[in-house]
């Protein structure tokens, strides 16, 4: 019974509230206005139209030169060593033996830097850009 009596309560505060509404009278063009602003897919045309100008935007910028860097630190923890007993290269006549005592030569370094730079112009996307671009017809920019 109480949910009867519920229900029936909220039903008559909404036909209550629907009686009071005031009717508003709007004329053709704001009608078409308010239409144009809550219709949804002329909304997501209005994004799609922002995509495709954002692309063209992108692949403008590839009508330009790429300029690109890599460098590389490398440090080497372990180098090769050899070692060179005594007489290894001879002996001098009536002389010491060369060398002398076991010497151990390092091979290697123990850092390397290396840096590239690259100024690039893909010729192939330059074509691409300019066919797409003159397409339209040339613009002021």
């Amino acid at each position: 019974m109480k949910g009867k009596m519920h229900l029936i309560s909220i039903a008559a505060l909404a036909i209550a509230s629907a009686c009071h509404a005031q009717e508003r009278k709007i004329g053709l063009q704001e009608a078409i206005d308010l239409a144009v602003r809550q219709n949804h897919a002329v909304k997501m045309a209005h994004y799609d139209v922002a995509a495709q100008q954002e692309k063209k935007r992108n692949a403008y910028s590839d009508y330009f030169p790429n300029i690109t860097n890599e460098s590389n630190a490398i440090h080497i923890t372990n180098l090769e060593r050899i070692e060179v007993p005594p007489g290894t290269f001879g002996q001098v006549p009536g002389g010491p033996l060369i060398p002398s005592t076991t010497t151990y030569l390092t091979q290697g370094n123990l850092d390397y830097q290396t840096s590239g730079t690259m100024l690039a112009q893909p010729i192939t996307q330059l074509i691409k850009i300019h066919d797409a671009r003159y397409k339209e017809g040339p613009r002021a920019s």
